[in-house]
């Protein structure tokens, strides 16, 4: 590589002729793959097809394609991937984007060969298989689809895969998934949303290296639960999504033949730190596979936050060694995990049982809604409450106060919003210094008027009186200021809708009452 460069770049200080059509060249190579890494794979596209020297140029020098899909007719499409597949051969990254409309043509990837393939991007662009082996994708690291509705199987079999992310995707046939996933030895993260179609058979999954393993608002489907109805009594263990048809789990013993519907997951993955089984609202029975003795313990943490699983199942995970070991950890209720959400302590945030029946749609009502994973952090509805994002964190706390351990057996009885601002405002008002005789006699004389005019009034909790403050005309913004002001003892002094930089943000500045 050395001589063939120091050959080009001698050849240019000689003044002589450099032929750049020479790719073989490193240099040259370097060259072109430098001047055509700034231009979209449409450009490049349309150069080869008007330029017989950039046809023959292009190919092995083009690692990454963007390839809008506008397909007429499935031949068409799998023409197109054939193309690209036998044109390119040094393709590293591909990315397939296409409009999402009900009759998109599907792509077969099982007759295509990228031998340098590395990374796979999908959207709303369905497959006929997730057919992706050493044969004809031998390097494959990284597979992302998303809204890609359908899916006719799996048929993964792949030395290099580390990450697969799957989002907004129906399987008609999830026969192979879990030795699909087994046989991706490197594999460390499996992060799916919203998969349908999983249910029926037989899914344990062994995965040596994984690290993260999600499987959020996964389920089944309605042609799928048809099909799984029928093959239910031979299946051995369930993954989730199917519920109402008995299947045994004849590994574990945690179920007889005539007990009732179950649902579950088998599962070894030694390396694993956190499994996500959120939201999948049928999951019944999970266990996790004990690791050879001598092996090292790796602390596990799982959500089951609405995932319906079984006494037996519950206390399989709570007693396992990699639960119960420090920084492992079983969530199962909302609040906890609220807490890791906002980063919040233990008995920082009470119970919250309300769900969001989908949390893909807005939340107009109140005109804003919780960002996840941004500590302290609301959004407005209309871009003009931006500025009361400091304020929500104790406003939070305040509202949700409460504790305890959420990981006992039992339920147990939390407080109401009425009585942790209560108790809030009582050991607020428990620090305040003692006041001189004047002040008090003041203070008590203003509680008195104050009590007086509201003796008619029913008592209203923080969130009523935030719901009603919007709808006298207040912003979001400006209503969470008083109701924080209110419940910190201090009152809003003075407000300005416009701010003082003009952004239409109202500001306020607050003050502590004597």
């Amino acid at each position: 590589m050395a001589a063939a460069s120091s050959g080009a770049a001698a050849a240019v200080a000689a003044g002589t002729t450099v032929d750049l059509s020479d790719v073989s060249d490193p240099t040259i190579s370097m060259l072109w793959r430098r001047i055509y890494s700034h231009f979209m794979s449409k450009t490049v596209g349309q150069g080869m097809a008007v330029c017989k020297a950039f046809k023959q140029l292009l190919p092995p020098l083009v690692t990454h394609i963007d390839l809008p899909a506008d397909w007429p007719s499935r031949a068409a499409a799998q023409k197109a991937l054939q193309h690209v597949a036998a044109t390119f051969t040094q393709l590293e990254e591909l990315e397939i984007s296409a409009e999402y409309r009900d009759d998109q043509p599907e792509l077969d990837f099982a007759s295509v060969s990228l031998p340098c393939l590395t990374r796979l991007t999908l959207r709303c662009q369905p497959l006929r298989s997730l057919h992706f082996t050493s044969t004809n994708t031998p390097k494959l690291e990284s597979i992302n689809l998303d809204q890609c509705r359908e899916i006719g199987g799996f048929n993964l079999e792949l030395p290099e895969l580390q990450r697969l992310f799957m989002e907004h995707v129906e399987v008609q046939d999830e026969a192979g998934f879990g030795s699909s996933l087994a046989a991706c030895p490197k594999l460390e993260m499996v992060n799916c949303y919203k998969l349908w179609g999983l249910g029926g058979t037989l899914h344990e999954l062994r995965l040596p290296e994984c690290r993260e393993l999600s499987f959020y608002r996964c389920g089944i489907n309605a042609a799928a639960a048809a099909a799984a109805a029928a093959a239910a009594a031979a299946a051995a263990v369930v993954l989730w999504g199917l519920g109402g048809w008995g299947a045994r789990c004849t590994s574990c013993g945690c179920l007889s033949a005539g007990s009732s519907p179950s649902t579950g997951l088998k599962l070894w993955a030694p390396k694993l730190t956190e499994l996500e089984l959120r939201a999948c609202y049928s999951l019944e029975c999970v266990r996790i596979m004990e690791d050879p003795p001598g092996s090292p313990l790796t602390p596990l943490r799982v959500n089951l936050v609405n995932a319906n699983i079984d006494p037996l199942s519950k206390r399989h995970l709570k007693q396992h060694p990699r639960i119960k070991a420090p920084g492992g950890k079983l969530i199962t209720k909302e609040r906890d995990d609220l807490r890791a959400m906002w980063g919040l302590g233990e008995g920082d945030i009470g119970s919250d049982e309300d769900e969001d029946e989908d949390d893909d749609d807005d939340d107009d009502g109140m005109g804003f809604g919780f960002m996840g994973g941004l500590p302290g952090m609301m959004v407005g509805g209309g871009g003009a409450d931006a500025g009361f994002v400091p304020m929500m964190h104790p406003l939070l706390q305040m509202m949700m106060g409460g504790g305890g351990n959420v990981d006992d057996e039992d339920e147990e009885e939390w407080e109401t919003d009425e009585d942790a601002v209560e108790r809030e405002l009582e050991q607020r008002e428990a620090q305040r210094p003692e006041p001189d005789d004047e002040r008090e006699h003041e203070a008590n004389e203003r509680d008195e008027d104050e009590d007086d005019e509201d003796e008619d009034e029913e008592e209203l909790s923080p969130a009523e009186m935030l719901a009603a403050m919007m709808m006298s005309g207040l912003s979001p913004g400006m209503a969470a200021a008083h109701l924080v002001a209110a419940m910190q003892g201090e009152e809003v002094d003075e407000v300005s809708e416009g701010g003082d930089g003009g952004s239409g943000s109202p500001q306020c500045v607050i003050e502590e009452v004597d």
